[in-house]
Order: C-alpha cells, then sequence, then structure tokens
C-alpha cells in the first residue's frame, strides 16, 4: 500500500524556513521552492520530505548545517554558491540533480547512499551532482564514516552512491576527498584543490577526469572508467590500484612525487611529460604506453603487459627498470591475460622504443619479452641492464639443486625482443646484456638482431658474467656456475658497430644462430658477430671457463674489421663449419682486416684452451702488439688456400708472434700453423719453443728448425719474414741459425718460382729437376755456385776454401818446380847479349864478371838452356820464396798488376809436376827421380842439347821451343786460368764478405 503523506505548500515551507521552524515530517513539498539569498538562522534539517518543484537555495547563508536525510528532490536541488557555517549532508537522498557550484562548507560534506536520476535536456542542468567549485573541510561521497548519525543501514551493509549523470567536483577545495562505492557517467576534478583524494570502487560510464587537480595525495582502487585523465595533475602522491581504463589513461605532464600503478588495466596509456621523483607500475595492462618527455627519477615496471608499442621520447629519469616476478616462470601461450593479475614479467606485444631519453643512473632488464624490437636511440644511461633475475632471491630457482640442460628454470631467460637496437646511446656506466633471448619473431625478413651503432659505452660491455652482485642481499651469487647455460642468445646477427667501449667487452658463452631468413640489406650477416669500427680501450674477451666448459661463444662468423683494442681473447669462440658454398660468405671465418692491438691477440690458451676456427683468420693489414696462435682450431690442411682455411697476415705489422708447437697435430701438419699467408707481413719479434717437450734445450739447428718449419706452412714467400727471425736470432746471439734461416731464404726464393714450384720439406733442399733450356741450366748453375761457395751470402767460407786449395795446388805442384818457369823475353835477350860482348871482350867468357848469382855461370852444365839460350833459373837458386812469390802473382788478381819479375811461366814445354820437391816434403824420393825429371827437361828424345849453352846464332834465338807433347796444358796456361778464376772468385769472396758484415748488422 503506497503511504499517503501529508501536503504543504511551497510558501507555508518557505515561511517555515526562514523562521527557522521545520515542518512537520514526512510530508510533501507541493511547487517550486525559492529562497535565494535568504538568511537562516539555525540549521536546516530535512526528513522523509518529497519535493515536487524545483528547490533553490541559492545563495542562502545558513547559520547552522544543512541535513538531508531519506528525501526526493524531483525537479533537483539548487544550493550554488550558498553558505553554510556547518556540515552539508545528504543520506539516502533521491532525485534528479544537486547542485552545490561554488558553494562555501564551514564543515564537512556527505553525501550518502544517493541515487540521481538527471534529466536530459534541461538548460543549466547538465551536471547530476553538480559540486564544482565548492569549498568544505571533507567532502565524502559514498558509505557513511563515524562522524554520521541516523544511519538506518545494516551492519556490514554499505549501499552504492548511484548518479545517473556527471559528477562535478571541478575547482573544489577541500581538505578530504572521499568518493567511495560511486556508480555515475562521469566524475570531473579539473583543477580540483585538495589535500587528499580517496577513489575506491567506482564505476564511471564515460571518463573519470582529474585534470589540472593539485593536492598531497590521490588514491585511485577500483576504479572502473571508460577513460582516465590525470593531466597536469600535481599531487605528492599518485596511487593507482585495480584500474580498469577501457580506452585512455592519459597522465601527460602530470606531477607527484611518488607515483603507483598497481594492477591497471587501460588502453591507450600516456605519460608523456610526467614529472615525480618515483612511478612504479606493478601488474599495468595496457594497449600502448607512451612516456615522451617524462621526468621522472626512478621508474620501475613489474608484470607490465602492452599491446602495442612501449614510446619513451625525451624520458629523463634516475633509474627505469623492467623487474621481474618472484616464482612464477613465463607463459608461452601467447595469450592476452585477462585482467592484470594474471601478468607474468613485462611483455611489450608492439616496440619499446626509448629516444632522447636520459636515465641517469641505470636502466635495467630483469624481466621483459619485446615481440618486436627494443630501440634505444640516441639516449644516455648512467648504466644499461639485461640480467635475470638471480637465483638466490627467487625461491622456485632456489630448489633447483643440480640443474640439467632440461632441467634449467626458464627464469633466467625471460629476457626476450625481436631485436635490440642501441643506436648513439651513450652510457656512463656498465652496459650488461646478459641473458637476452633476441631475434626470430620474423621469419621471412630481417634486419639484424642484436646491434649497437655509435654507442658510446664508459665502461663494460658484457654479454656474459659468472658471477654478479644480488642488489637485495648484496652478496656475490655465482650464476654462472648453477646456470651454464644462461647465457645471451641471439637469432639473426650480433652487431657492435662504430662504438667506443671505455674498457672490456665481454662476448663470452654468447650464442648466435642464423635464422635462414633473407636479410634486409646486404652486409647484414646471419649468425654472425659483427664489431666494424668498434674501438675498445680494453679487453675483446671471448674467455674460455676452464670451470666451465660449455661456456663457449658460438657463432657462424666473426667480422671485426677495423677494430681498435688492447687485448683480444679469442680462445673460448667457436665457429661452426661451413658447408659447400658458406665459406664463401664467411661462414667459419674470422675477419679482422685492418684490426689494431697493442696488446695480445690471444687464439691459444692451453691444450684444450683455443679458438675453433674452421675457416680462415684474416688479419690484412693488422696492427698487432703480440699474436699468439698455434695449429689448434685450425683445418691444417697444406693443399688448401690461407684464405679459405688459414691465418692471412698480408701487409700485417705484428711486433711479436708467438707460435707454440703443438706435437699432438703432426699427423697432419708439422706442429704449426697452416697454410700461412705472409705476404708483406712486417713481424719485429718471434717467438718459437726453445725446448723440447721433455724440456731439453733445443741447439740452434733445432731452433732453426721450428722457424723454417713454421714458415714452410707460408703458401707465398716473402724474404722480409725470413729476415726479420733472422734478425731476431742474431739479437740473441745464436749465428748459426741466423745464417741457417738466411741460407733457406736464398734457397726459396731460387726455387719458388722454377718449373715444379718449390716443394716445402725438413732438409730445405729438393733435388733439380731435368731441364735441357740453356737458360734455366744457367740459372741453376750459378744458384748451385751461389749456394754451394758462399752459402746465399750467409758464409763465405767454402769459396775461402776454394781460393786456398788452388793456391796450394799451384803453390806445391807447379811453383815448387823451377823447370816450370822461363825468364822473361827481355831478360833472356839481355843476357844473351851480355854473354855474346863478354865472350868478345874476354876471349870466350874467362874475364866474365857475374852480373847476376841468381843466374848461374853461363858455362855451367846446370843451366836450364834450349838451343843455346838461357832459359830459366837452375834449380838449385829457385827458393821457396820463389815459389810462394810467383803463386801469389796469379791468385791475387791485384799483385799482378802492380809487381813486376824477372821470371815467368814458360809456354815452351808442358807442366813438370814438381815430383822432387813433393818427394821431399813428404819424405819418400823416388830412386830415379833425378833422372827421370832430366829426361822431362832436356828433350833428349828431340835431340835437344842440354850439356852446355852455346852461344847461338840468329837462327837459334828466334826458333820456337818445341813441345815435348807429354803435357795437357803449360804452366803459362795453368797460371792463366788461374788468374782468370782468382779475378772471379776475389770479388765474389769480398762481396761475400760484405754481405755477411751486412748480415750481421740487419
Amino acid at each position: 500500500m503506497t503511504r499517503v503523506l501529508p501536503r504543504v505548500s511551497n510558501r507555508d515551507f518557505e515561511r517555515q524556513l526562514q523562521a527557522g521552524r521545520f515542518p512537520h515530517s514526512p510530508c510533501r513539498v507541493i511547487g517550486d521552492v525559492k529562497l535565494e539569498g535568504a538568511e537562516i538562522p539555525n540549521t536546516i534539517r530535512l526528513t522523509d520530505t518529497v519535493f515536487t518543484g524545483h528547490v533553490s537555495l541559492a545563495g542562502c547563508r545558513i547559520a547552522g548545517s544543512l541535513m538531508v536525510w531519506r528525501c526526493r528532490f524531483e525537479s533537483g536541488l539548487d544550493l550554488c554558491r550558498s553558505s553554510l557555517d556547518g556540515n552539508l549532508s545528504f543520506l539516502e537522498v533521491t532525485g534528479t540533480d544537486i547542485s552545490a557550484r561554488d558553494a562555501s562548507i564551514g564543515k564537512d560534506v556527505y553525501f550518502t547512499a544517493v541515487s540521481l536520476q538527471q534529466q536530459p535536456g534541461v538548460s543549466g542542468r547538465d551536471i547530476a551532482l553538480d559540486l564544482t567549485g565548492l569549498s568544505a573541510g571533507n567532502i565524502r561521497i559514498g558509505p557513511p564514516d563515524h562522524n554520521q548519525v541516523m544511519v538506518s543501514f545494516k551492519p556490514g551493509e554499505h549501499p552504492r552512491l548511484v548518479v545517473n549523470g556527471p559528477v562535478g567536483l571541478s575547482s573544489v577545495k577541500c581538505r578530504d576527498l572521499a568518493l567511495d562505492k560511486i556508480k555515475a557517467k562521469a566524475i570531473a576534478l579539473r583543477d580540483a584543490e585538495i589535500g587528499r583524494v580517496i577513489v575506491q570502487d567506482v564505476q564511471v560510464e564515460a571518463g573519470f577526469d582529474a585534470v589540472g587537480a593539485r593536492g598531497r595525495s590521490m588514491a585511485v582502487e577500483k576504479l572502473a572508467s571508460q577513460q582516465i585523465d590525470l593531466r597536469g595533475t600535481q599531487l605528492v602522491n599518485l596511487v593507482l590500484s585495480e584500474i580498469t581504463c577501457r580506452q585512455q589513461l592519459m597522465m601527460s605532464k602530470a606531477a607527484f612525487y611518488d607515483c603507483s600503478l598497481t594492477s591497471v588495466s587501460a588502453g591507450e596509456t600516456t605519460l608523456d611529460g610526467v614529472k615525480g621523483a618515483l612511478l612504479r607500475a606493478e601488474g599495468l595492462l595496457v594497449q600502448s604506453l607512451y612516456i615522451a618527455d617524462a621526468d621522472v627519477p626512478g621508474m620501475m615496471f613489474r608484470g607490465l603487459h602492452v599491446e602495442g608499442n612501449f614510446w619513451g621520447g625525451g624520458l629523463r629519469c634516475n633509474l627505469l627498470q623492467f623487474q621481474g616476478t618472484q616464482g612464477t616462470l613465463w607463459s608461452d601461450s601467447g595469450k592476452t591475460p585477462e585482467k592484470p593479475s594474471e601478468i607474468d614479467g613485462n611483455y611489450i606485444k608492439g616496440s619499446l622504443d626509448l629516444w632522447s631519453a636520459t636515465v641517469t643512473t641505470q636502466l635495467h632488464f630483469e624481466a621483459i619479452d619485446v615481440a618486436s624490437r627494443i630501440w634505444l636511440s640516441l639516449s644516455t644511461f648512467g648504466g644499461l641492464r639485461f640480467a635475470g633475475i638471480p637465483p638466490k632471491t627467487n625461491p622456485v630457482f632456489a630448489q633447483a639443486a643440480s640443474p640439467t640442460p632440461d632441467t634449467v628454470p626458464k627464469g633466467l631467460q625471460h629476457l626476450r625482443a625481436g631485436a635490440l637496437i642501441l643506436q648513439g646511446v651513450t652510457v656512463a656506466g656498465d652496459c650488461d646484456i646478459l641473458e637476452l633471448e633476441v631475434g626470430g619473431r620474423n621469419t621471412s625478413t630481417f634486419d639484424g638482431a642484436l646491434m649497437l651503432h655509435g654507442c658510446d659505452i664508459k665502461g663494460v660491455l658484457a654479454f656474459w658474467r659468472a658471477s654478479r652482485v644480488d642488489s637485495e642481499t648484496n652478496q656475490l651469487v655465482k650464476v654462472g656456475e648453477r646456470f651454464p647455460d644462461a647465457r645471451c642468445r641471439v637469432l639473426g646477427e650480433l652487431q657492435v658497430m662504430n662504438c667506443k667501449v671505455a674498457r672490456d667487452v665481454d662476448l663470452t658463452n654468447v650464442e648466435v644462430e642464423r635464422t635462414g631468413a633473407t636479410a634486409r640489406y646486404k652486409q647484414i650477416r646471419d649468425g654472425g658477430i659483427v664489431l666494424l669500427g668498434t674501438t675498445i680501450a680494453g679487453e675483446l674477451k671471448f674467455s674460455v671457463i676452464r670451470d666451465l666448459p660449455r661456456a663457449r661463444a658460438l657463432a657462424d662468423l666473426l667480422d671485426m674489421k677495423g677494430l681498435e683494442a688492447r687485448d683480444v681473447d679469442l680462445t673460448g669462440l667457436d665457429l661452426r663449419e661451413p658447408i659447400g658454398e658458406e665459406s664463401e660468405k664467411g661462414v667459419g671465418h674470422v675477419m679482422a682486416e685492418g684490426v689494431q692491438i697493442s696488446h695480445d691477440l690471444r687464439l691459444h690458451r692451453g691444450q684444450h684452451l683455443f679458438a675453433g676456427i674452421p675457416g680462415a683468420l684474416h688479419l690484412d693489414g693488422a696492427r698487432i702488439g703480440h699474436l699468439i696462435v698455434t695449429a689448434d682450431g685450425f683445418s691444417r690442411s697444406a693443399s688448401k688456400d690461407a684464405q679459405v682455411d688459414g691465418i692471412v697476415l698480408r701487409e700485417a705489422k705484428i711486433e711479436h708472434l708467438e707460435m707454440p708447437f703443438q706435437g699432438h697435430c703432426t699427423d697432419d701438419c708439422n706442429g704449426f700453423p697452416v697454410p700461412l699467408d705472409l705476404t708483406g707481413a712486417d713481424i719485429r719479434n718471434w717467438s718459437f719453443p726453445n725446448r723440447d717437450t721433455a724440456g731439453n734445450k733445443l741447439n740452434e739447428y733445432e731452433i732453426a728448425s721450428n722457424f723454417l718449419n713454421a714458415l714452410d706452412n707460408d703458401v707465398t714467400f716473402s724474404r722480409g719474414i725470413y729476415r726479420s727471425i733472422a734478425k731476431k736470432l742474431r739479437e740473441e746471439g745464436r749465428m748459426d741459425a741466423a745464417l741457417r734461416i738466411h741460407f733457406t731464404e736464398h734457397y726459396r726464393a731460387f726455387w719458388e718460382h722454377r718449373r715444379g714450384g718449390w716443394t716445402p720439406g725438413s732438409g730445405r733442399m729438393r733435388p733439380p729437376r731435368r731441364s735441357f733450356n740453356p737458360a734455366e741450366l744457367m740459372s741453376r748453375g750459378g744458384d748451385w755456385l751461389y749456394r754451394k761457395l758462399l752459402r746465399y751470402g750467409a758464409s763465405p767460407l767454402p769459396l775461402v776454401f776454394v781460393i786456398i786449395g788452388l793456391m796450394a795446388t799451384s803453390l806445391f805442384v807447379v811453383a815448387a818446380e823451377s823447370r816450370n818457369f822461363e825468364l822473361t823475353g827481355a831478360n833472356r835477350q839481355l843476357i844473351a847479349v851480355q854473354d855474346v860482348r863478354d865472350a868478345r871482350i874476354n876471349n870466350g867468357g874467362e874475364g866474365r864478371t857475374a852480373r847476376d848469382t841468381r843466374f848461374a855461370d853461363l858455362a855451367s852444365d846446370t843451366r836450364p838452356c834450349l838451343n843455346g839460350k838461357v832459359i830459366g833459373p837452375r834449380p838449385e837458386d829457385w827458393t821457396g820464396f820463389d815459389a810462394v812469390w810467383m803463386t801469389l802473382r796469379y791468385h791475387v788478381p791485384v799483385l799482378s798488376i802492380v809487381a813486376r819479375d824477372d821470371v815467368v811461366p814458360t809456354d815452351d814445354r808442358g807442366l813438370i809436376p814438381a815430383i822432387r820437391v813433393i818427394a821431399d816434403a813428404v819424405g819418400v824420393r823416388a830412386p830415379n827421380a833425378d833422372a827421370q825429371a832430366r829426361n822431362f827437361w832436356t828433350w833428349e828424345a828431340d835431340g835437344h842439347n842440354n850439356a852446355k849453352c852455346e852461344t847461338p846464332g840468329p837462327a837459334a834465338m828466334s826458333a820456337p821451343a818445341p813441345d815435348d807433347g807429354k803435357s795437357l796444358i803449360n804452366p803459362e796456361d795453368w797460371f792463366q786460368t788461374m788468374a782468370i778464376l782468382n779475378w772471379i772468385m776475389w770479388p765474389l769472396l769480398i762481396t761475400g764478405l760484405l754481405q755477411r758484415l751486412v748480415i750481421q748488422q740487419r
């Protein structure tokens, strides 16, 4: 049964209120109530009253409070510009609209269990609950608090405030504002000045608008709205928790000290231009996220899910961190969470782009999965870190006592991205890209996977760390030992191009795999590590970890052309074996043309600790301080080209080259790298083993063999290499080894371009091939003499032995016999004339005076004569000095020019061996030796007269001396031959001596 209320006219109601009396209740007021500007002396209490008309208290001055309980305003209530000294309280009020625009409330405002139905089309009444410009102590719109009385609700019952229209709170000024359990079309808090705002369990159909609101704090919990607009808000603390925003969440140019976003589900989220100290987002589910030009010292995201893109252009902060969740693993289903509480980790379906960002302390990705790319461009970071959750702080990981490759928790690999691009980035500290899985999201085409272009990193660029400091416990956690498979994995290409790194670059244990897709650009090396034009002040590390044999870097190729570094360690690098024509594309190769390494380039650290390079090591034009390389890790095929599977050092300049001998490699090589290409290489110092495998010192021959074994593997020939080795050995005092190197240099130089080429071998020699080409025969003959006599300039001692041997032969076989000599023509005629003259004067020579004791009396029987002519010295007058002098005269070229003598080798008869002199020298003399010598001398068979030298006639003086026919060469021919040979040999000897001196000085 409908209750019938007593009726009261609007005029009676107005008179009673002005008199300070209250009408009887319940009642029904008929008509409009108009009390604009009225002054009411005391508190107004309206209970169980229905107002059929419009109630206007605009501009009223109420000395007390206005308390409206269980009333109904069918045409609305207007309290605009009214002034109350007490409270404004609405409890279980229904109606169309309530307006308190620009009202001044001395105390608090309460709206509890209010239900308003907006009247459409009424001019000036488009807001159901309009508190715009209201000033009060506290405003509470929602369930009652302990200060309210006459509440008829049951314990635990909190009816929702329903407003079928907007709620206007713009420009409100109050200490606290509480919006609790409200359902409205829209809520506006624009430019409100509120000490504290609490929004809880609010449902808004259109939007929640707090643009320009100012206050100490705003806590919004369980807000569901089509749109949330917090642009330009200025708050000390902002908390958004369990928010559902179906379209846009806008926080542009908001300013706050601490902002927390927890379990927020929104569409397009805009945080551009925000300013504050700390922004925390946990459980954020949005369509897209914009944080452009934000200035927030600390930003932390945990449980972020972005269906679109994350943009952070111009971001400025001290710390930007994407934290991981503890105790849960990744879900690879790809399904979008229905609510923020289901978010695991940080997932961005589009791209994460930060350009012109400034993060002074660190940008830390602890757990993130970006389907498209992470692009950091023209930004500055104090530190950049991609690192998974340490196992010590994660209870799930800590339970894995002895993990295996199949059971390793995926938590350390919670960093995934389609691509990671750092372009023009400056990192003031370390840049750690650890346990990041990048690439492989697009299988048709790709433009690289992990790329650092033009970056300036002031600290370490690390792609793997064996241990790290736990941020929570501040203790060192050895992640590498417990989780060796936790590594940086790149599917595509890893590029570090034109970057500057102030300390080390650690690529230990990184894994790069090819996609098999078509690269968008030709310069992209699928499956490769590219370090073009990068400058590293410290060390480039592909280190091998002794305790972790599986911790090795894997890639198809390594391209580091133009790299500058202090040290490079490639001992922990394994390149994949090329198949088919893949070698032409660089697979299996290390391309390091033009690198500049001031200290060590190490490819070997010990047995089983070396780089695995199935292709070639290209060091063309490199500048290296110390190169350490062995046969280990290479294919060791001497039949192939060094450009394919060897070591290429063309035009390289190396201060120190160290090649340890590998005895276990002698089955397929000589223990040294093969093949080599040392064309134009400048190597200052060489280091080869000085001891054998047993620890015994090697002699100089064995030391030289080590060097030559290595040089045998050089597919080209360069004299400079041999000379640098020889110089090094000479500086060490190993002259014999240096001379052997020098000898081999010339031998190989001769045979290198001959028919059949040069064949390496331990003996450094090869039998000459048969050839009937005169020029080839002459060339080989000249080389044979140069090698045999001068040892290619290394030692002229063989030529010295030849000169001395010929000299001794001339001395003891020819010059020792006086009958092999004769007087010169002038002396012979002079003696003959003098003899004739003396004979005439002294009547047959009785009074002749001896003019030359060397030549005996003309009448003596022992005087050597022929046809009455005196032709030579007597044997008893021929001394050893005469023999030595005649030998030196024809064996030392200079003496034959400057010296003159009265005796010359005879050409009138054959050479007479010095039988008597040789027999006397050895102490054995034949019985008829003198007779035999006389027979050779006197030519009795020809009727020569040797009894006495008679005075010759003119015919005898000019008659030629007959030859005995018993000798193939006469003395004159012998000595002329010796003179010609010595004219050839002595310049060669002097040249050889000078060359030896030059070799010693080089």
